[in-house]
């Protein structure tokens, strides 16, 4: 038999923003790993950017606004692909 669990309407708002705030970082978690790593490797992080490139992020941010590469952005997350008709 299931029990009647009383809470008040704060902690009831806690718990359910909690939950959801492990579901959807689980998500965005899964979805980044997947976009990084099978489907798209030449989809490269700011960082991962400037070392494969040797320069610094901030010569990479300057590029980017150049059109330099192709962007994306996964959340708060920036991806960079050299664009195909620059690549050496």
């Amino acid at each position: 038999m299931s029990a009647i669990i009383l809470t008040s309407p704060q902690e009831l708002k806690t718990l359910i923003q909690e939950s959801v705030k492990d579901v959807v970082g689980s998500l965005t978690d899964k979805i980044t790993n997947d976009l990084m790593s099978s489907t798209s490797p030449e989809w490269l992080t700011r960082f991962q950017m400037a070392q494969k490139e040797n320069v610094s992020v901030s010569m990479v941010d300057k590029l980017r606004r150049q059109g330099r590469y192709d962007v994306r952005k996964l959340g708060r997350k920036t991806l960079l692909k050299i664009k195909s008709n620059q690549a050496c």
